[in-house]
């Protein structure tokens, strides 16, 4: 078809972990610009399957490890932690212990109760990573687990996994750990688009003896570190959390270590505030010109850090991840004291009052209202947020809420320097998942035991800040670095086009709204693709209108990238895993590169074979 108006509709999203192979015959072969013959771009579709979905019955995930009273990991699967007591839908809660510390402590996992078309016939041609673990077990504390029925206990494993055991050193003889480690035999999972699109968060990777250095993940060995912890290093991108070794009966750094792919902030579907106004209210009489001048200057440093200002050469913001695009701060406006010890519904009237008298404007998606007690004000409703003990202790605490889907605001009550880094925290979590309590959740772990986390809550209690553009701010989560704070501030782009007109698959080529990698120019100019702030992939005619879009606006959306599995892929955040994907070409495993041609038509190649066109030809 062609077109020259934006098409709306999404791709094909449904092929489940990026796994349809969809191979494509077109017309138009030629790795050179020219127009199909066929002026309809007409495209044969042919679809094969490779490969089973679904998990096996014992697969591990969530490992955790007690030290008496002390939880040293306490992991988690699907985002339910394992030593809460309540396993993740589809598990059960194994307790493997460890000889020499108290019953009911040691090693405890999730294992998964397996999906019925999962069986032995087949177990060597599943979506998991290499060096997933399944059937683990303590042989004398917890031998009843299995992996589809094989006991690796005796050394017995299904079809494309092998039985690897681990000491357990104060055990009695012929206990030890024991599990079974997949070996990916026909390599189906070999990139993100496998390990972080569908499988159970949390899931064990390479799980070894320190002392026999007997695990892998992802084809890279995971034991004999120097740190201390797991290698974790076989995923590009840090996709795998490490762990220390833990054995009772050995000395500190030796004994069972593993990686795990750590639960990641969902995106739920609702709001995210890409691109707002912060709209500063001082709150109270003492405040002085100088101290105003200085928060101003504060909050003006953080959206301009939002915005990418100061921002390293081929780096964005780690916001951007979660579709934040940009942040302005408007004119202050200054309310005099009403009470000392305002309530949420106190904070509500104070600032419809100053919208009612067009102080401020009139709510909006795109506003944060953001009061600002003077420093000797604390609140006085203090399980709002279920924050009781930092409310009882007047340290820095602060809070953001909605007065409906389309109304934001935060607050920050301190007594201390930590303000306004906690400023930045709510600034983060508002933009982020603005209506959580009035509307559909955005980017949060909404789930039980983690009811209502939200990007920045787990990193706040170290107190780890980074600075970014000139001014200090909280750690947040980093879906990139699987559940680790982000420490820069800072996410490394996909690699920038190398050839005019091209992304190709090898570099893991892309682009990123918001920045000077948004756009790629075909080789005459004329025709450019667009990741739009909007959360829209647009191929535009430079001198002329819209071809061809994705039509995934409005959204967070913010990368469009040619991935090194060979698909081309529009995201929600900075990696693909579901439900974060929002359009794909499916040309897996073979694409090599993406082609703005100078026709007007937007191709995925496997070298000269086009696989996927946007059927735009000809100009």
């Amino acid at each position: 078809m062609r077109t020259s108006e934006v098409i709306e509709g999404s791709g094909d999203t449904s092929t489940r972990h990026g796994i349809s192979r969809l191979l494509i015959a077109a017309a138009v072969t030629s790795l050179l610009a020219g127009c199909s013959p066929d002026d309809n771009g007409g495209i044969e579709l042919v679809q094969s399957a490779l490969g089973v979905s679904g998990f096996p019955q014992g697969l591990t995930c969530g490992i955790a490890y007690r030290n008496g009273s002390n939880i040293v990991v306490n992991g988690a699967c699907n985002s339910m932690p394992t030593m809460l007591g309540a396993a993740a839908s589809g598990f059960h809660i194994a307790n493997d212990g460890d000889f020499g510390l108290p019953a009911g402590t040691g090693f405890k996992h999730q294992a998964y109760n397996g999906d019925a078309n999962v069986n032995s016939s087949n177990s060597n041609q599943l979506f998991l990573p290499k060096g997933a673990a399944c059937g683990f077990k303590h042989t004398c504390n917890s031998n009843g687990e299995t992996c589809l029925g094989f006991n690796p206990g005796a050394n017995s494993c299904p079809p494309g996994w092998l039985p690897k055991t681990a000491n357990d050193a104060n055990a009695p003889s012929g206990c030890n750990f024991a599990w079974c480690e997949y070996q990916d035999p026909n390599n189906l999972c070999t990139g993100e688009s496998c390990y972080l699109s569908g499988i159970p968060k949390g899931t064990a990777c390479g799980i070894t003896d320190f002392d026999k250095n007997n695990g892998q993940c992802l084809g890279v060995s995971t034991g004999q570190s120097t740190n201390g912890v797991a290698n974790c290093a076989g995923s590009p991108t840090n996709d795998f959390w490490a762990s220390n070794f833990f054995d009772a009966g050995r000395s500190s750094g030796h004994g069972v270590g593993f990686c795990e792919g750590l639960g990641r902030v969902d995106y739920h579907g609702g709001l995210v505030m890409g691109q707002f106004t912060i709209y500063p209210i001082f709150y109270g009489s003492s405040w002085t010109g100088p101290a105003k001048t200085l928060w101003q200057n504060y909050l003006n440093g953080v959206a301009g850090y939002i915005s990418g200002t100061g921002a390293p050469a081929g780096k964005s913001p780690f916001l951007r991840q979660y579709g934040i695009i940009s942040a302005t701060v408007a004119t202050p406006v200054t309310l005099a004291t009403m009470k000392t010890k305002p309530n949420d519904g106190d904070v509500r009237s104070y600032i419809q009052s100053l919208v009612n008298a067009g102080t401020l404007p009139a709510w909006a998606p795109n506003r944060l209202f953001m009061l600002l007690p003077e420093s000797d004000f604390s609140p006085d409703n203090c399980t709002l947020s279920g924050h009781t003990s930092a409310c009882d202790f007047k340290v820095w605490w602060g809070y953001h809420r909605a007065v409906s889907s389309t109304g934001f605001y935060a607050v920050t009550f301190s007594g201390n320097s930590f303000t306004t880094v906690l400023a930045s925290h709510e600034i983060f979590e508002a933009a982020t998942d603005p209506a959580w309590n009035a509307g559909v959740a955005a980017w949060n772990f909404d789930a039980p035991g983690n009811a209502r986390t939200e990007i920045c809550d787990f990193c706040a209690g170290s107190g780890g800040t980074f600075i970014g553009n000139a001014v200090v701010m909280q750690q947040c989560f980093d879906n990139k670095l699987s559940g680790i704070c982000n420490t820069t501030g800072y996410l490394n782009n996909p690699a920038a086009s190398t050839a005019c007109g091209r992304l190709f698959a090898s570099g893991g080529q892309g682009l990123v709204a918001g920045g000077p990698q948004s756009d790629l120019l075909s080789c005459d100019g004329r025709f450019h693709l667009a990741m739009q702030t909007d959360g829209n992939l647009v191929l535009y005619q430079t001198s002329g209108p819209a071809l061809w879009a994705t039509g995934t606006n409005p959204g967070p959306a913010v990368t469009a990238i040619m991935q090194q599995d060979g698909n081309f892929v529009l995201n929600r955040g900075w990696g693909y895993y579901t439900p974060e994907v929002v359009f794909n070409t499916a040309t897996n495993p073979t694409g090599t590169h993406l082609y703005v041609q100078n026709d007007g038509n937007l191709v995925v190649y496997s070298n000269s074979t086009a696989l996927w066109a946007s059927n735009t030809c000809c100009h």
